[in-house]
């Protein structure tokens, strides 16, 4: 598959509607981003509404699931999680 293809293809799969394995099976998830796909779907189900409101693509596609994982694995904890942290330790200050 060209770069090209794999492009579009992350953008006409969608996400929400596949079991765990065929998202493992078909995105050929690693181990590693294994760990955040729970995580990942979470957090992308609960953008819906968002998306819907600024006018972007709906998350369900493979593309943000694959973008989440890929940050996960590149910085060992999602961004999402550490905002979080900042702003419950801001408050605790």
């Amino acid at each position: 598959m060209t770069p090209d293809e794999y492009y579009d293809f992350l953008w006409s799969y969608t996400t929400f509607d596949k079991t765990r394995e065929q998202l493992i099976e078909d995105l050929e998830i690693t181990e590693e981003e294994e760990k955040y796909l729970d995580e990942a779907l979470n957090y992308l189900k609960s953008r819906v509404e968002i998306h819907e409101k600024e006018g972007r693509p709906n998350p369900s596609y493979a593309f943000y699931l694959v973008e989440y994982l890929e940050e996960a694995v590149d910085e060992g904890v999602p961004e999402e999680t550490v905002r979080e942290i900042e702003k419950a330790l801001d408050r605790k200050r």
